[in-house]
């Protein structure tokens, strides 16, 4: 691992993704920026999203913890299909 520095770090993504509702598939650039800044671009595109690492730290959390709920819920309602 790398030590902490100033400098930003960008790196292209292996497959191409569709963004929004293009229907064009572009590679995303994906960022960590000074500030603990995560952030994200279409390849040829300026537009850019960044969020806080701890921002999507909490989200990523957050949505596993919803991906378990879900999965709970739907075994429980299968075991209950079951016993009819």
């Amino acid at each position: 691992m790398t030590t902490i520095t100033d400098k930003s770090v960008f790196r292209v993504t292996r497959a191409a993704y569709t963004v929004l509702h293009h229907s064009k598939y572009r590679q995303i650039v994906l960022g960590i920026e000074p500030g603990d800044l995560v952030t994200c671009r279409e390849k040829g595109r300026r537009k850019r999203w960044s969020i806080t690492a701890d921002d999507l730290f909490h989200f990523l959390v957050r949505k596993q913890a919803e991906a378990d709920r879900r999965k709970k819920i739907e075994e429980r309602k299968a075991r209950r299909k079951n016993r009819s």
